[in-house]
């Protein structure tokens, strides 16, 4: 992972978030509002910005791992 600040860590609108993690931007908004842990994103009017590095570390705390079927049970239980 690139350290913040370089080139790479730009900012991004949902079409650009959505062409570069593979989510329907449908999908992201709903993220956006979600209560317990919404991506990290700035809001200027109606537009959203999200920053690369900190999409990226988002991702990486909805890990799964498949190790555990009680996380399982809790992912599963939590989205009913």
């Amino acid at each position: 992972m690139k350290p913040s600040g370089t080139a790479d860590d730009r900012y991004m609108d949902m079409k650009g978030l959505s062409a570069y993690c593979g989510m329907s931007v449908r999908t992201l908004w709903d993220y956006l509002g979600d209560s317990e842990r919404p991506i990290p994103h700035f809001r200027m009017k109606k537009k959203v910005l999200v920053k690369k590095s900190e999409f990226d570390g988002w991702m990486e705390n909805h890990r799964f791992d498949g190790s555990s079927l009680d996380c399982l049970a809790e992912e599963l239980l939590r989205d009913l």
